[in-house]
């Protein structure tokens, strides 16, 4: 017999399934069909790396014949907010069927930007409402706030995966559970969602950004108005928008904040640069503010600074990408803080003020800078007192051995300066619980290699590495890192097979980018080979340089490759075509994404 089971939430369900019947080898079959990924696992573990899950593969946006030409680029549009799904496809193309002559243009773009609505209220889209209300039914409830909390994001807005965990903890979403600190945690409650194809999570250079996944995902953000109390407040320009969580349900106020009492608001969110200044001149009002994130606002002051340190209930506070040149010695009364963002900011290298270190509170502490070294802040000493802090990112350390030796205390992400070396080493290595290691190197010598090789014993814990400098090979205790999950190498003095030959021996990596590696100009591109049994957990593969890669279908578990590089780069168009043939040899349920990314 042959049997098929449609659309299995729960692991419990498929287990009471799978128990009425018979365990024999009469060659019978079950398909089942299931969004949520580990119910898939579940009904068809892994056995020596080999499985029988077939990922259904979203609809191309490739234009069909019978489309006007007019309307093909707000078709393309539509097909990419409906994520490829084929039943949200059709649920949509049942609404456009009597517009496809010429002249429909207006039609479809206001379609396209009333999809959202029209899950409410075209009959059509019943299944769609369906599909939205079991998957939010079927999440356990702290997935529910925090896949809910999205919605306070504008549509399409893709958000830092590090600023999203971080704003998660600070607004109580995240449970304790014993053994995991907070942030991992939220980890676990991302991968969760992930998993369910509610939350997607892109890939970029050095950074993971999410947002709602295409059509279904949009839909929870309607949900949520009725569960998250929010108000929306629009300033200068009509496409400026600013979210603030009040005791009240979704509102809109388009003649500003002036008379509004926001005493009660608890979050504060800008997502647009210009046109805030009146609701930055009413920030010491809101009295229990436990999140300010002003990421990219212009026009912050020193008197701003001065009311948002009067804020003493505040848990996460970002300044990236603001005109601020210091932050003031008053913070230390935010003591609630849990993270402080200041990365890409105006500093030109000023040291934070010695305050920063009574904030006992603060778990994660962000100071770097993309684009310019000198203009990183510089870190005070007696760090070692804050016992709470998990994190640190780029920070000039100078000549500073003390502030070296306190960062190593209690901090998860390090970067150093090469004259404070030995100290720094020496207590990386005693640092046992290292979990994630970002480190770098001004100028393009090899004292990073000579560093990292002196590294005894070397972090075994480590889950996430990030190498930024000219080294011309990987440590030798690279391939002993038994829980190194995602590596980040950038700038490296690296042939494709002293690369790849220590991070083939990591048994739990799943991500590798490898961005501009460096190397003596040749005529010919270097050669990746896979070979069989080659780091059977890589899923994702992002390529930057100028490497072409071969035997990608011996990866068991490569979900995507991505290559960035100039558009007219001839080497990049001849490993897309390459990659497409060998994807062509791979079974239907193995075959991996392709994404090629213009720079």
């Amino acid at each position: 017999y042959l049997i098929v089971i449609d659309d299995v939430w729960t692991i419990r369900a498929w287990e009471a399934i799978r128990s009425m019947f018979p365990d024999n080898n009469c060659g019978s079959g079950i398909i089942v069909t299931t969004r949520i990924e580990n119910v898939a696992k579940a009904g068809s573990p892994s056995i020596g790396g080999h499985d029988h899950i077939h990922q259904m593969e979203a609809l191309d946006h490739v234009l069909p014949r019978g489309c006007p030409k007019e309307l093909e680029d707000v078709m393309v549009k539509i097909l990419k907010r409906c994520g490829g799904l084929p039943l949200a496809i059709v649920s949509i193309a049942s609404a456009l069927a009597a517009y496809t002559s010429s002249g429909s243009e207006d039609k479809w773009e206001s379609v396209y930007r009333s999809i959202g609505s029209l899950m409410e209220s075209h009959s059509t889209m019943e299944g769609m409402r369906q599909i939205v209300t079991l998957s939010y039914n079927h999440l356990p409830q702290e997935l529910k706030s925090c896949m809910m909390y999205l919605s306070i994001f504008p549509e399409d807005y893709e958000v830092e995966k590090y600023r999203l965990l971080c704003r998660w903890i600070a607004e109580g979403l995240v449970m304790e559970k014993r053994g995991f600190t907070p942030m991992e945690v939220s980890e676990s409650y991302l991968d969760e969602l992930v998993s369910r194809n509610t939350i997607q999570i892109q890939v970029s250079p050095g950074v993971q950004v999410c947002n709602f996944v295409s059509l279904i995902g949009g839909q929870y953000a309607g949900m949520s108005y009725d569960r998250i109390r929010r108000l929306f407040i629009q300033g200068d320009d009509s496409r400026r928008q600013s979210s603030v969580n009040m005791a009240g349900r979704r509102r809109r106020h388009d003649n500003g904040i002036e008379g509004m009492n926001v005493q009660h608001g608890r979050s504060l969110s800008i997502f647009h640069q210009k046109g805030q200044q009146k609701l930055l001149d009413h920030l010491v009002n809101f009295t229990l503010m436990k999140v300010l994130d002003l990421e990219g606002c212009v026009g912050l002051t020193k008197d701003h600074l001065q009311c948002i340190c009067r804020l003493y209930l505040l848990r996460f506070l970002s300044f990236r990408v603001t005109d601020i040149s210091e932050v003031p010695p008053q913070i230390e009364k935010l003591e609630h803080l849990q993270a402080l963002d200041v990365r890409d900011t105006t500093s030109g290298g000023c040291h934070l003020p010695e305050t920063v270190k009574k904030l006992y509170q603060l778990e994660c502490l962000q100071t770097s800078h993309s684009s310019d070294a000198n203009r990183m802040w510089r870190l005070p000493r007696g760090l070692r007192n804050m016992t709470k802090l998990r994190e640190v990112g780029f920070s000039v350390l100078g000549n500073d051995t003390e502030v070296a030796e306190d960062l190593v205390v209690y901090v998860e992400d390090i970067v150093f300066d090469t004259e404070v070396l030995p100290q720094f080493a020496q207590s990386l290595s005693n640092s046992h619980s290292l979990r994630r290691l970002i480190i770098g190197e001004m100028g393009f010598g090899y004292i990073l290699s000579l560093f990292l090789d002196a590294l005894d014993p070397s972090p075994r814990f480590l889950r996430y590495l990030m190498i930024a400098g000219g080294i011309n090979h990987l440590p030798p205790w690279i391939g002993k890192l038994a829980y190194l999950v995602q590596i980040n190498i950038s700038l490296a003095r690296l042939d494709g097979y002293k690369l790849f030959d220590g991070l083939c021996k990591c048994p739990s990596l799943k991500t590798i980018t490898i961005h501009r590696r460096l190397s003596s100009p040749s005529k010919c591109p270097h050669i990746i080979r896979f070979e069989k049994g080659s780091m059977e957990n890589l899923q994702t593969l992002v390529n930057m340089t100028d490497n072409v890669d071969k035997r990608i279908e011996h990866l068991a578990s490569i979900k995507e490759v991505q290559l960035w590089g100039d558009k007219n780069n001839t080497v990049i168009a001849h490993a897309v075509e390459e990659l497409k043939k060998e994807n062509l040899m791979c079974d239907v349920n193995k075959q991996f994404q392709i994404v090629v990314k213009y720079e």
